[in-house]
């Protein structure tokens, strides 16, 4: 048996009271490097590791580097705003230049107008004139049916009539004067003939050509028409005594004849 007390006996039962392990130290005094471990000794978490390699977030990004931040964007240089400004600048000397031109345009035609307002006018009233003279012959006063129904002849046998009335003519001649073909003229005068109004005679200088000449009858019958289709209409008639002067002067200028001959 032991001799110690037995309190002393108690005490010097060991205890599984772990022991904090001491820390590691940072260096060895000195300032020498923390010796390495053999390897047979390291474990996984001794194993010497790698160096830090740069990871994405530690790598220039395009801001870092020459991003579009570092370029000089298009406000930098000549941004919207100093585009801006040109197009309106521009746009300024576009439309004075287009302003100077359409006023130039504009005093052309201003000191061309009135030539052009003149002779639109001139033909405005020419037309209104012819219009209603055709108006006056054609529409109101139309003769032509009158004159036919009387002589019961077409209206082209009383203009060959007409034609003849001063003097014969050959066949050639009635034909343009009628502005018909020969043909055609040929058979007017088959006609005038077989009516007693017409007659072909020998041509005085050239006996193979014949002339057309109206009979005694035929001259009756192109008076008649002749009264007919110039009868002046009633208005007419009633006109100042100036103002139908005017009108026979202008008439005979119209139709190509001397007015001092017909005063």
């Amino acid at each position: 048996m032991s001799s110690l007390p037995r309190a002393d006996r108690r005490d010097s039962t060991p205890t599984a009271t772990a022991v904090a392990d001491p820390p590691e130290p940072v260096g060895v005094p000195g300032g020498q490097p923390e010796p390495a471990v053999p390897a047979d000794m390291a474990g996984p978490f001794d194993a010497p590791q790698p160096a830090h390699a740069p990871g994405p977030a530690d790598t220039p990004g395009p801001a870092d580097a020459s991003g579009p931040a570092d370029t000089p964007g298009p406000a930098d240089a000549s941004g919207p705003a100093d585009a801006a400004g040109l197009a309106d600048a521009a746009g300024l000397a576009d439309a004075a230049g287009l302003a100077d031109a359409a006023g130039l345009a504009d005093a052309g035609v201003r000191s061309a107008a009135p030539g052009l307002s003149g002779r639109a006018e001139r033909s405005a009233r020419a037309a209104r004139v012819w219009r209603r003279i055709r108006a006056v012959v054609v529409d109101r006063n139309e003769r032509r049916r009158e004159v036919c129904e009387a002589l019961d002849l077409s209206f082209i046998r009383v203009k060959a009539l007409l034609a003849l009335q001063a003097g014969p003519l050959t066949l050639g001649e009635l034909a343009a004067a009628l502005s018909i073909d020969r043909p055609y003229t040929t058979l007017t005068v088959h006609e005038l003939e077989r009516r007693g109004l017409a007659e072909r005679t020998v041509h005085p200088d050239d006996r193979r050509s014949k002339l057309v000449e109206l009979t005694a009858s035929g001259r009756t019958a192109a008076r008649l028409a002749d009264d007919m289709l110039n009868r002046p209409p009633a208005a007419l008639v009633a006109l100042d005594a100036a103002d139908l002067a005017t009108l026979d002067r202008i008439t005979a200028h119209l139709a190509g004849e001397d007015p001092a001959a017909t005063a």
